[in-house]
């Protein structure tokens, strides 16, 4: 007897993928979307190499730990943005429009 579970995966993954290239902006978000993900990970290489010979770092350790404090601090920093949005004592739409008002 089959799974009736594994259906409504396949179901909802096909649902998906129906909106997904049926609408264009959806294509042009995820298009844009990889050519970032393409650059900075080509950003990332070059940043590495470039630190490594400035630095002299004979391993690339150092530099992978202050990458991986970097991204700690932006999860970190994503986190309680969420937090704060969530309890309600940071306002994150007047913040948007009061900067739109400023430009």
């Amino acid at each position: 007897m089959p799974d009736q579970r594994c259906g409504r995966c396949i179901n909802g993954y096909q649902g998906g993928y129906e909106i997904i290239f049926h609408d264009v902006r959806l294509i042009i978000l995820i298009f844009f979307g990889t050519i970032f993900w393409f650059v900075g990970i080509s950003f990332y290489v070059a940043i590495s190499d470039f630190a490594g010979k400035v630095w002299g770092f004979t391993s690339l350790t150092p530099l992978g730990l202050i990458f991986t404090l970097l991204g700690g601090g932006l999860l970190t920093g994503s986190i309680l943005v969420g937090i704060l949005v969530a309890w309600g004592s940071f306002k994150l739409n007047t913040l948007l429009q009061q900067g739109t008002k400023d430009a």
